[in-house]
């Protein structure tokens, strides 16, 4: 009985600051319940995870967009979306356009 306790006080806490850097807290919670000290040790070494926003952030900038043929697609409707939402012009579309497609190996 006093290991099932300890593992819900360890997943809570695991959950609580995974979820502060924007990771699953349910999936959190199961490591902290299963390695209640191991689970919250590494929720307090894990980096913040990218929420969407820094994603599109990311993809826009030039120096990231080397990218393989598979995922060339991907980051392709990425940038559209950004532009359809007002967070690229439709010249910056087409310059990061012409330096993704420059990068993608032949």
């Amino acid at each position: 009985m006093p290991y099932i306790a300890i593992g819900i006080i360890g997943g809570f806490i695991s959950a609580f600051i995974a979820s502060g850097k924007r990771r699953s807290a349910a999936g959190w919670f199961v490591i902290g319940f299963l390695l209640p000290l191991i689970g919250i040790i590494l929720a307090i070494v894990l980096p913040a995870g990218t929420n969407d926003l820094e994603m599109d952030a990311m993809l826009a900038t030039p120096h990231l967009l080397t990218v393989s043929r598979d995922n060339s697609i991907e980051v392709l409707e990425r940038l559209a979306a950004l532009r359809d939402r007002g967070a690229l012009t439709a010249e910056e579309f087409e310059t990061k356009k012409r330096e993704l497609l420059a990068s993608v190996p032949s």
